[in-house]
């Protein structure tokens, strides 16, 4: 009978180190390496804090520290023998790290239109314009189908008679899209959102998802929120 022994081929070491982005906040970058977001209070955090991130920095990655645009540092180009002793020093002195699931898809403008009659000639325009074929010319008049309509103000910038007039402005919210391993495509949460309103609607957001999270570093948003069908409701009446 013949028989196999194993195969003693060599192993790369950085290949069994994918697992590092299970950690919170560390991500695997395209050289092979990884990176990982230290957190800040908002930006603002002590001298001494920041000097054990770069202190971290040195020892384990290759010594860079980018500033992101969500206000955290960002230890670089981390191998994947080293992620493990990195988070475990990480978390014994005292640092955080922060994931990169957690906020809102974005932000959107909205302007809510209306047809000045007096000014209106069906001549079409508005119809050329509209990227989402919301608009018709109908006997000589404009009809905006609102189902199709997105709100994007491009038939009031173009109109050449300023037939088509701006009667309200705001932001629409939507919240839990991502590209990762099982992408989800975003859920409006509301339309027409103030200035004002944001702030709230963002940590009604946050709050409602560290409620629900139990996997941290390895759920993004749209995951708790389609496994919480009352997700969408628990945020606006908290707000």
């Amino acid at each position: 009978m013949q028989t196999f022994s194993p195969s003693k081929k060599k192993i790369d070491l950085d290949t069994l180190f994918y697992r590092g982005a299970n950690y919170h906040g560390v991500m695997g970058e395209t050289k092979g390496t990884f990176f990982v977001k230290i957190k800040t209070n908002s930006g603002f955090t002590n001298a001494d804090y920041l000097a054990k991130a770069a202190e971290l920095a040195k020892k384990y990655g290759d010594g860079t520290l980018e500033r992101t645009t969500k206000q955290s540092v960002e230890n670089q180009g981390v191998p994947g023998t080293n992620v493990d002793k990195l988070m475990t020093e990480i978390y014994a002195s005292g640092l955080a790290t922060i994931g990169m699931g957690y906020c809102t898809e974005g932000l959107v403008g909205q302007v809510r239109q209306d047809i000045d009659e007096e000014k209106f000639n069906g001549c079409g325009r508005c119809a050329e314009l509209c990227r989402v074929d919301a608009i018709s010319i109908v006997l000589g008049k404009s009809v905006i189908d609102s189902d199709k309509c997105i709100s994007c103000g491009w038939c009031i910038r173009g109109c050449p008679h300023e037939a088509v007039i701006e009667t309200e402005r705001g932001y629409t919210m939507w919240i839990g899209g991502n590209d990762a391993r099982r992408p989800v495509g975003g859920i409006l949460l509301k339309s027409f959102c103030t200035q004002e309103e944001i702030p709230g609607l963002v940590d009604a957001v946050a709050k409602t998802l560290v409620k629900y999270k139990t996997k941290p570093g390895r759920e993004r948003l749209g995951n708790v929120m389609k496994s919480e069908g009352k997700f969408i409701n628990e945020v606006l009446a908290s707000v």
